[in-house]
């Protein structure tokens, strides 16, 4: 049985109150713009291969109404596209940029597939910031499909 590979980043945002415009806490990627482990590349792709971005959350409403951690992806680290969520009903499906909404306290971790050499990890508060507090650590699984 293989086991994911696991590479820890550390913490990308520090425990702090959230603004009302997205903050970006980390980019991940090379200056080079060469995959650095970050992506799937066609070796990988081959051998059945994939990453995942692990983000640990630890989130305090405060008087918040909500705090949003949004995923972007790029392949050149200056044009970016948002993580995409669809939705289908009556046979069409609607595209938009996904976000991980958190409108209560909440600590726990989200999985994220990564697709291009270049990630961000960006977040922002809806409402007070009074007593709202988002710390976020990262780590990275490489994992068979």
């Amino acid at each position: 049985m293989n086991f994911p590979s696991y590479t820890p980043v550390g913490e990308i945002r520090a425990a702090a109150i959230l603004t009302g415009s997205y903050v970006v806490a980390a980019t991940f990627g090379d200056s080079n713009g060469s995959p650095t482990g970050l992506t799937t590349t066609p070796e990988q792709a081959v051998n059945n291969e994939s990453t995942d971005l692990v983000l640990d959350l630890a989130f305090t409403k405060g008087s918040l109404t909500s705090c949003d951690v949004a995923v972007d992806f790029s392949t050149d680290g200056s044009t970016w596209f948002a993580e995409g969520s669809e939705a289908v009903s009556a046979g069409v499906a609607t595209i938009t940029s996904k976000v991980h909404r958190m409108s209560a306290n909440f600590t726990g971790t989200i999985t994220v597939p990564v697709s291009h050499p270049y990630v961000r990890v960006k977040a922002l508060g809806t409402g007070t910031v009074t007593s709202s507090s988002l710390a976020i650590s990262a780590h990275f699984i490489r994992k068979e499909r």
